[in-house]
């Protein structure tokens, strides 16, 4: 028998919150090895969520649900997963998960270009985010909204917060190869030949430490 099975055995047998919190922790230890699998755990966290009104638990659920969904590409029911534990988040004062549901609303909305209501998740994300502390969600959201105001044609605002980027401790090379590509691109975009290619170059550069492509 897999944990898996081990895990739903023992919560039709003997239901504890516990147990619910550790089967979303295996379903999210899953996730990309086996996607339908870790909707189907999803689901089963929280139906048992839902019956013994669990609701912490259930927010958990919709979440990776959420996540899954929209790494799958299937927007409505991330869209309407993230939402349901938006709600749910807020009631239990659950700063990180909020954040979350607001990161993943901001994909869906960054899919189906609404670029206005994903800037909006991604500010009130960011909010949340330096609440909790999370120095890598930070980073993650920070460089989000750089590349929304960069699509929404907003190139000051674009470079600000890609800058702001930068001003994070210990970045690796991998994400600063990231965002000075992505100052680049705002300045080629602003007809900035120059600084476009000094960017870019760095960009490069930082890339080939990071071993891009190996």
């Amino acid at each position: 028998m897999s944990i898996h099975q081990n895990i739903l055995a023992s919560l039709k047998a003997a239901y504890s919150p516990s147990k619910v919190d550790e089967l979303i922790v295996y379903a999210e230890q899953i996730k990309a090895d086996d996607v339908q699998l870790t909707i189907e755990l999803a689901n089963q966290a929280k139906a048992f969520s839902e019956e013994y009104f669990y609701t912490q638990g259930l927010a958990n659920s919709l979440i990776l649900l959420g996540k899954k969904y929209q790494n799958i590409s299937n927007y409505g029911e991330a869209m309407k997963a993230a939402l349901q534990a938006k709600e749910l988040c807020i009631s239990l004062k659950d700063i990180k998960g909020e954040s979350v549901c607001l990161d993943i609303l901001g994909g869906v909305y960054n899919f189906l270009g609404d670029y206005n209501k994903r800037l909006d998740c991604n500010l009130n994300c960011l909010l949340l985010r330096e609440k909790t502390k999370n120095i890598s969600a930070q980073l993650s959201t920070t460089n989000n909204i750089g590349d929304t105001y960069m699509v929404m044609g907003d190139y000051k605002n674009a470079i600000k917060y890609f800058q702001k980027c930068l001003d994070f401790p210990d970045l690796d090379n991998q994400i600063q190869a990231i965002v000075y590509y992505n100052i680049g691109e705002v300045y080629y975009n602003l007809k900035d030949y120059q600084a476009a290619s000094e960017n870019i170059d760095l960009g490069l550069s930082f890339g080939q430490k990071a071993n891009f492509g190996k």
